[in-house]
């Protein structure tokens, strides 16, 4: 009785532990729960952007690029510059060899609220010569004429070099027009955004913005994003590039500016003070009003034509007061105007004195 007692409690202990542990196994087998799509996040000019989609995995047999899915030579690049499929990724060449650049343009047009992005497989070790340019709002093909921006990447021995720049007319010609500094490690992402504004571009790294700079001196509303890179002893190899399918969605009104200085209700203000307030997000031009009333019902000043952030006035009155507001403006439509502020001129004859230093001979004389 005890022996058939035992040998059943044996099996139940044995069934028991099987069952658990192929439950247990069961449970770490099993998928996690599919995660949902993140909501869509609008860039800060309101726009709705459009993510770059994987275009070119470069996954096939060793090959120029160029005739390759949507990619074309940059006309007139010297050096038969271009880029290649090389163990399936991507690097440049040129028939010059190690230290001149090959490029590639993106051979479609599109618009503002785009990006363009590679993956970094491999650096080359090299500080002097840039490793890529990724560009974007190129308003050609041609290496000689081509005007547009770029986003360059130069390793370095600490940080790498991150610059945002102006190009042209010609791909020879530049002006830096920001940089930073962040370390770039094989297998991140570098990516060039233009926002809806067509004039605001990011630079990001594995999605995170490090650079940004706004600037409208070229503004094709349709351009080309394009490639180059230098040609290493040890190359520089990309990667998976990422472009966007269609430009950008419908540009929002700008917010309304804040204002800045002079400080509200400020006094002993000169007679030709400058006002200045802060950019609105996604605004084209700016209208700034000044009243002797805060009612604005009668105007002194009410210029619409402004596209800087600033505005010095002239004849006011002393001992004067006066309230001013802007508003803010793009091809979307007008904000509200800004809080009013208000601000004293100084009374008549007190001259707003600074010492101004003079060095003799014998000493300084203070005036």
């Amino acid at each position: 009785m005890k022996r058939s007692l035992l040998r059943e409690y044996a099996l139940f202990l044995f069934l028991h532990l099987f069952l658990q542990g192929g439950l247990a196994r069961g449970q770490n087998s099993s998928s996690p729960p599919p995660q949902k799509n993140p909501p869509a996040v609008l860039q800060p000019d309101g726009c709705s952007p459009v993510p770059g989609t994987l275009r070119d995995s470069f996954n096939r047999p060793d090959a120029a690029l160029p005739g390759a899915n949507k990619w074309s030579l940059i006309q007139n690049q010297p050096n038969a510059g271009s880029m290649a499929v090389v163990s399936n990724a991507l690097r440049p060449t040129s028939g010059a060899g190690a230290y001149n650049f090959g490029g590639v343009v993106w051979d479609t047009l599109v618009g503002a609220g785009t990006e363009a992005s590679l993956s970094v497989l491999q650096k080359s070790g090299n500080t002097a010569y840039t490793s890529l340019f990724l560009y974007a709002r190129m308003n050609n093909k041609d290496y000689a004429s081509g005007t547009g921006y770029r986003l360059r990447f130069l390793q370095q021995a600490g940080s790498d070099l991150i610059e945002i720049d102006r190009v042209g007319p010609g791909y020879t010609v530049f002006t830096s027009l920001a940089q930073t500094t962040h370390t770039i490690n094989p297998g991140d992402i570098l990516t060039f955004r233009v926002l809806c504004d067509n004039r605001t571009m990011l630079a990001l790294a594995n999605g995170v913005q490090i650079l940004s700079v706004s600037d409208s001196i070229y503004s094709p509303p349709q351009w080309y994003f394009a490639l180059r890179s230098c040609v290493f002893p040890t190359p520089v190899i990309f990667d998976n590039f990422s472009v966007s399918s269609q430009s950008g969605g419908t540009v929002l009104p700008p917010s309304a500016p804040t204002l800045a200085s002079p400080a509200n209700g400020a006094g002993n203000q000169s007679i030709s003070p400058t006002v200045t307030w802060n950019p609105s997000s996604g605004a084209v031009s700016y209208r700034l009003q000044v009243s002797a009333d805060s009612l604005f019902g009668s105007l002194i000043l009410n210029d619409s034509t402004l596209t800087a952030t600033s505005r010095q006035l002239s004849s006011l009155s002393n001992s004067k007061k006066y309230f001013w507001r802007v508003n803010a403006k793009n091809g979307s439509g007008t904000s509200a105007y800004s809080l009013q502020w208000a601000f004293t001129t100084i009374a008549a004859g007190n001259a707003l004195v600074r010492h101004l230093e003079y060095a003799f001979p014998d000493g300084w004389i203070y005036v």
